[in-house]
């Protein structure tokens, strides 16, 4: 994915089909079980709330 084009990443990451919930000031996002991109959406949202 590191040489990956804005609409495959948009494809992968964005368009997720998850229920989304806000809680004070915490969002979850709750992801189906077989979601195959589970690890690399995950990783990325670390990666961007980081820095």
């Amino acid at each position: 994915m590191a040489n990956a084009y804005v609409g495959t990443l948009r494809l992968k990451l964005l368009k997720v089909a998850a229920v989304v919930t806000c809680k004070a000031s915490r969002w979850v996002f709750q992801l189906a079980e077989q979601y195959p991109w589970k690890n690399l959406f995950r990783q990325t949202a670390e990666r961007l709330l980081s820095g």
